[in-house]
């Protein structure tokens, strides 16, 4: 952000392949912002140009926007496939998260909550959100066509943010997730099954660089009847 200039610059944490991309927001005044988004090739041709101005929309906030989505209708591209398997993250849920003796917790500690998933945006992302005693999140999940892969990011209420990107296994019935960007040498790795019509549940180990175990938690959601 150039609080000078009024602008906010934005860079790619994970670039397509042989393209470079700028994007740029500015507040022009209090109620217009104007922006760019480029991508260029390695060959110095724009793959992709779009410049937009947003006018604050005055009234009851979003209604406006809302009845404008509301007329856009479906989607011009098909939604992948693969978008179907996130729905084990449907519906409301009663959550508990298990923590194993670890360096986040010696003693091993369990919390117990809720959490719920809900589609957006024309079902092609999954919204979810998990309540604790002392924690609270949002997260997206998703399917990237370019990675082939599945895409998940976590945002804390603590300022914790983790993305991560995984694969479904076919035969174990089951999500692969490894996170991207986590501390240099540490690693966490994590999966998530369905047990049956009712419960997912999830297992997350991370090891600091010397081997040590950071955590180890397990969060069973057993759906709300």
């Amino acid at each position: 952000m150039d609080a000078d200039k009024r602008t906010l610059t934005y860079a790619e944490t994970d670039p397509l392949p042989n393209t470079t991309m700028k994007h740029q927001e500015r507040f022009v005044n209090d109620r217009t912002i104007g922006g760019y988004l480029i991508f260029t090739g390695d060959d110095g041709r724009k793959m992709f140009d779009m410049v937009w101005f947003r006018e604050r929309t005055a009234g009851v906030a979003g209604k406006p926007l809302a009845e404008q989505w509301s007329a856009i209708g479906p989607p011009i591209q098909p939604i992948p496939d693969e978008v179907k398997k996130l729905d084990l993250f449907l519906g409301e849920r009663d959550v508990e998260f298990i923590h194993r003796p670890s360096v986040v917790t010696p003693n091993g500690s369990t919390a117990k909550g809720t959490t719920s998933g809900e589609w957006i945006l024309d079902g092609r992302f999954l919204l979810g959100r998990t309540k604790l005693p002392n924690f609270e999140s949002l997260w997206v999940v998703g399917y990237d066509t370019n990675k082939k892969a599945f895409r998940y990011v976590l945002l804390g209420n603590n300022g914790r943010i983790d993305e991560n990107i995984g694969q479904w296994n076919e035969a174990e019935r089951v999500f692969d997730w490894k996170q991207v960007n986590g501390p240099p040498g540490s690693t966490r790795t994590s999966t998530t099954r369905r047990l049956d019509n009712d419960i997912v549940e999830s297992h997350i180990v991370a090891k600091t660089p010397d081997g040590k175990t950071h955590m180890d938690l397990t969060i069973k959601a057993t759906r709300r009847k």
